[in-house]
């Protein structure tokens, strides 16, 4: 029954692409965020961000680019 629940909404609306449209587009800025404050704090202070900083910054740019592919 639940899986006609989610056909009705899915098959006949395209809300659940524009969500994830929005979702993309924010994770995607919000990654390019990151990765100018990492660069301004290393260009003010000269300490490089830790190795965390990267990663965090490349899984967002790059999984808001996929939701944005859809």
């Amino acid at each position: 029954m639940s899986g006609f629940a989610a056909d009705a909404v899915l098959s006949f609306s395209t809300f659940p692409l524009k969500v994830s449209l929005a979702i993309g587009a924010l994770m995607s800025a919000a990654g390019f965020a990151f990765a100018i404050v990492a660069a301004v704090q290393y260009g003010l202070s000269g300490r490089v961000p830790s190795g965390w900083a990267t990663v965090v910054m490349l899984i967002t740019i790059f999984a808001g680019a996929q939701l944005l592919c859809l």
